[in-house]
């Protein structure tokens, strides 16, 4: 009994001799066990809550991580978190066949002022957002996200600023894409194809020359009453809006835009005009970067001069290629407003930002649409020679170089 008490004693010595100099690290390496680092308390619940909108200060540099936002509930799927409000247009800009999500945010207290014309004003701080995605069997729920732009109301005093995120594989969140950059997408209008395309995220840059007017100033763009007057839940959006209090000073009624890929909505001539001022006037208006031009793409302009009829190539550069006319009445073939709507070529197309392919169906529609428009031969020259004027004018300003 002695002995074995006695040996068990020894054991236990001895096991303690030897757990001892094993945990002692020789003097070339340190074991990774104690390089732990230091204990911290627990987090708070506050602490581990993700900023807020209202958290951050917009008027700084934009988080690295789409995630400080917290935009979103669920950010694979684009579920938005409380206050982040989804919207809808009757016509969009055209990016390449992708599928875009918008979502609002405005301070809590703010509103979204009406006015039946132009953008609608948003409060200081308001955040729009936009997440462009493509359909790819390969992931779940058959969506891939590329990127989220931020267009934010920030203070700044050129106007609205502007964020480009890109999404990681696992669509888990998004880091600040500063130079924008090319993604391989699947091809939307032949899912049978193999071979991947080119997606182009554009970088900040990119992204205010066609949100700014010929004063540098900065604006969002298509968020007017117009675009906005929809179905959305059996009621009007706006209506909704009113409701909920997000929008001020709003009427009874509201007059909607005709859809431009909706033949029941309108005409094929308004279809056209609606397109063109989705995807052109911003810039193609008389306050637009593009107003040297002469030409105004806006819905409202109803000079069928300053729309294009017979214009000729006064700031298009290598944009007309040989063309005479902006828009030749009747003749789609030769008016070179299409052929830029056609290439891909940097140097021709139009819109020059944000696509990398062409809107068939929009130029299709467009083409018919000029294909139908008629002129008397006296009407017709009427217009050249105004056009010839109103173009000379134009290079004897200054305004343009002769090209």
């Amino acid at each position: 009994m002695k002995y074995s008490t006695l040996s068990s004693l020894l054991a236990s010595v001895f096991l303690v001799i030897i757990l001892s100099a094993c945990s002692k690290p020789s003097p070339d390496t340190v074991s990774p066990v104690l390089e732990a680092a230091p204990v911290v308390g627990p987090v708070s619940e506050e602490e581990a809550k993700p900023a807020s909108p209202a958290d951050i200060d917009l008027s700084k540099k934009s988080p690295k991580m789409i995630s400080a936002f917290n935009f979103f509930k669920d950010p694979a799927k684009q579920i938005p978190n409380d206050g982040v409000i989804p919207y809808a247009l009757n016509n969009q800009h055209f990016a390449d066949y992708a599928s875009v999500r918008r979502f609002f945010w405005v301070p809590e207290g703010e509103q979204i002022k009406y006015s039946a014309e132009g953008i609608l004003e948003m409060p200081m701080g308001t955040i729009i957002l936009q997440t462009f995605s493509f359909a790819d069997e390969s992931v779940e729920g058959g969506e891939r996200l590329i990127e989220t732009r931020l267009i934010m109301n920030s203070g700044d005093i050129d106007g609205w600023t502007f964020t480009v995120y890109k999404w990681n594989a696992e669509m888990t969140d998004a880091k600040r894409a500063v130079a924008g950059g090319l993604v391989q997408v699947k091809d939307v209008k032949d899912p049978t194809a193999t071979e991947p395309l080119n997606y182009l995220i554009p970088n900040a840059s990119e992204c205010s020359r066609c949100h700014e007017n010929n004063e540098g100033y900065r604006n969002p763009i298509g968020i007017n009453a117009r675009n906005l007057s929809l179905e959305v839940d059996g009621k009007n959006q706006l209506a909704l809006w009113a409701e909920k209090g997000i929008l001020n000073a709003a009427p009874k009624s509201y007059h909607s835009a005709v859809v431009w890929d909706d033949p029941a909505s309108g005409t094929i001539e308004k279809r056209s005009r609606e397109w063109l001022d989705a995807n052109c006037a911003h810039c193609h208006n008389p306050n637009g970067p593009a107003s040297v031009s002469g030409l105004d793409l806006s819905i409202t302009q109803t000079n069928p001069m300053s729309i294009g009829m017979y214009k000729p190539p006064v700031a298009a550069g290598l944009g007309s290629e040989g063309f005479k006319f902006s828009i030749d009445p009747g003749s789609a073939g030769t008016s070179f407003i299409i052929n830029r709507l056609q290439s891909d070529n940097p140097a021709v197309m139009m819109p020059p930002l944000g696509r990398l392919r062409e809107n068939e169906e929009a130029v299709q529609l467009i083409s018919e649409w000029i294909n139908s428009i008629e002129f008397s031969e006296e009407e017709a020259q009427d217009l050249m020679g105004e056009q010839k004027k109103r173009a000379q004018q134009l290079l004897e300003s200054g305004a343009v170089v002769d090209q």
